[in-house]
């Protein structure tokens, strides 16, 4: 029984092949005397013969076609991921160019202050800490009592007074900003008026809302036009005379409407400091 299926199936792929044969001999021989004239019995050989190459090569040209459309879309694919690297790769460098742009503008400012503040010695120093939660309180520099530093230090940057030194260590110093709510230690400041004098008052808070000074004490009567400029008049211990504070904002009146309360928009950029100087008096010579 199974010698006579073997048989059979035999037969069948004999037949098959046979058939194949007859129709790429067909459609041979039909190609080459294409323009000669044509029987009735030859087209209908020639059309079973397209016909039947048409179903044998469809499905392989679906496969081409399915693999081309892969292939392309792959390599589109490849385009578009090396493209979105050197995107990033370009964000990346222009974000660096930045920082150094600002870095670049922070050392040039240090050095405008060195020049400036002559009767101080100039310590520059590195932030190198400053806590996410106290980034308004303190920071820490990388400048200590072996480099000279003592408590109470002025500490500027290149916009201006950015506050003082506090806890010093061998290495390292940390920084009081002047944005920290609870200040403690009064700065003597002056107003530059529009007839080129000058109102002294005291810095005595700062508004974290609104990020504005608080200047009280005032003893001048006069207008205050507001933009005007304010910096330290000297008088305050180890605060040097001159140093930018900031450009009043708005002038108001204390609780019993005697005395001038002036509001001051900070210079200094509290939130980003990266370089600051510390402020040493000269040694008095005689």
């Amino acid at each position: 029984m199974k010698s006579y299926k073997n048989k059979k199936t035999n037969k069948w792929k004999i037949m098959t092949t046979i058939f194949i044969i007859l129709l790429i001999t067909a459609f041979t021989i039909l190609s080459i005397g294409e323009e000669s004239d044509l029987s009735f019995a030859s087209k209908i050989v020639k059309d079973v013969t397209v016909f039947t190459c048409n179903t044998l090569y469809a499905p392989i040209n679906f496969v081409k076609e399915k693999v081309e459309v892969y292939l392309e879309k792959d390599k589109i694919y490849k385009k578009y991921k090396k493209l979105e690297q050197e995107r990033e790769t370009l964000n990346f460098k222009d974000a660096r160019i930045k920082e150094l742009e600002n870095e670049n503008d922070e050392l040039r400012g240090t050095l405008k202050v060195n020049e400036n503040l002559s009767d101080y010695d100039k310590i520059n120093a590195t932030v190198i800490s400053r806590n996410p939660g106290y980034w308004y309180q303190k920071l820490v520099i990388d400048k200590g009592s072996k480099d000279g530093i003592i408590k109470n230090m002025a500490v500027v940057n290149k916009d201006g007074l950015v506050g003082y030194t506090t806890d010093v260590s061998y290495h390292s110093s940390s920084i009081q900003l002047l944005s920290f709510n609870n200040m403690n230690k009064k700065i003597s400041v002056k107003i530059e008026l529009d007839n080129g004098e000058y109102a002294t008052g005291l810095l005595t808070s700062y508004d974290s809302k609104n990020n504005l000074y608080q200047i009280e004490g005032i003893s001048y009567i006069g207008d205050i036009s507001v933009n005007s400029v304010v910096t330290t008049t000297g008088l305050s211990e180890n605060f040097p005379s001159g140093v930018l504070l900031g450009y009043v904002d708005n002038i108001t009146t204390d609780n019993f409407d005697l005395g001038k309360i002036v509001q001051v928009k900070p210079s200094v950029n509290f939130d980003n400091i990266g370089y600051v100087t510390i402020l040493k008096r000269k040694a008095q010579t005689n």
